[in-house]
């Protein structure tokens, strides 16, 4: 996020007082400090000071898992091994791969219809 952007979000929406980290920290090249000093910074900053309108950035909101998701996953846990131990890995170890994968990648959705249909194959 630039430092416009950051402003606007901060002090269009109430804020009266904002941490500039970074200015004058450490060395040249330290990255808060060139962050917070750089030209784009710095027109930010004479923006807001003269009386100009800041822009926003937008802020993108978390992927939430589904209700049920954690408690699929821990069931799946707990029947997978014994029912390897009778069947075997290979049906399985495809959508456990897609699974653990969804997860990783935050697809929660995919990852709800995964561990439904891993469920399906355990508990038959």
């Amino acid at each position: 996020m630039d430092m416009e952007g950051y402003l606007g979000n901060l002090f269009n929406h109430g804020a009266v007082l904002v941490n500039v980290f970074g200015w004058g920290v450490g060395e040249v090249n330290n990255p808060f400090r060139t962050i917070a000093e750089n030209a784009t910074a710095l027109a930010a900053y004479r923006k807001f000071l003269s009386g100009g309108t800041l822009s926003e950035t937008p802020i993108s909101v978390p992927s939430l898992p589904p209700e049920g998701l954690s408690d699929k996953i821990h069931r799946i846990q707990a029947e997978l091994p014994g029912w390897i131990q009778k069947n075997g890995p290979a049906e399985v170890r495809g959508p456990m791969k897609q699974l653990d994968e969804a997860i990783k990648e935050k697809r929660f959705d995919a990852a709800a219809a995964l561990a439904d249909a891993i469920l399906g194959t355990i508990e038959k």
